[in-house]
């Protein structure tokens, strides 16, 4: 990811990202937690498992690398939710997630 150096202290010093880099990043890829108002699909924790038993694969995570949180990228997840709705598993997840 793109960082830009920060002067200061020592406390202060050192690179950060940029808000560009961030944009980018939340656009590529999900946590559940930010799935968190999908209707029907439980807590952060039960809804990562949930998505990996749908078969979403995670690309990073506590099973994959030892992250703290699992990490999928979001094209997969849209996906996989697309498949869910229209299988009759919640039409209404697009208008929550949306807040409608």
């Amino acid at each position: 990811m793109p960082t830009v150096e920060v002067p200061g202290t020592t406390a202060e010093r050192g690179g950060r990202i940029t808000e560009e880099a961030l944009v980018l990043f939340r656009r590529e890829y999900v946590t559940a937690p930010d799935l968190r108002g999908t209707r029907g699909l439980g807590t952060s924790k039960k809804l990562a498992l949930q998505l990996i038993d749908m078969g979403a694969r995670p690309v990073s995570g506590p099973s994959v690398d030892g992250g703290r949180q699992f990490l999928f990228r979001r094209t997969e997840i849209d996906a996989l939710l697309a498949r869910r709705r229209s299988a009759g598993h919640g039409a209404e997840d697009t208008d929550q997630r949306k807040g409608r």
